[in-house]
């Protein structure tokens, strides 16, 4: 005895979405050319990591003890539950260069798309190319 998808209940009642389920559906799942999203992401990542590394060589200028914005003074903000800083954690030149390093290679992750599909965007321009 074969299973038939077309008349199992389960398939019946999955056809039979309301308005609600089929619009959310069409809005957030439709097959759109997604090359557009990719280019602003491969240049966000981009700017973040010429920021960064301009950023590298005066890191404690920036944010040392005698810096702009003071570790210490995020420190003392620790104790107020709306206040985030990943300066708390910082306490040494060390881990402040350790931690621009991690934004670097971040930043670097997200230009080349690395745990996105990246492969995906050039497939349109090659089939416009063939076509």
């Amino acid at each position: 005895m074969s299973f038939n998808l077309e008349n199992s209940q389960r398939f019946r009642f999955a056809r039979n979405d309301s308005k609600q389920e089929s619009a959310w559906r069409r809005f957030w799942f439709r097959a759109d050319n997604t090359e557009i999203l990719e280019i602003i992401r491969i240049g966000t990542g981009a700017l973040l990591f010429i920021s960064n590394l301009c950023l590298r060589a005066r890191l404690e200028e920036f944010y040392g003890e005698a810096g702009w914005f003071q570790s210490s003074i995020a420190r003392a903000a620790a104790g107020s539950p709306w206040a985030q800083s990943i300066l708390f954690y910082v306490h040494s030149p060390l881990a402040l260069s350790v931690l621009n390093l991690a934004l670097l290679c971040f930043s670097l992750c997200l230009v080349f798309g690395i745990g996105v599909s990246w492969v995906k965007w050039p497939l349109p321009s090659l089939r416009k190319m063939s076509g």
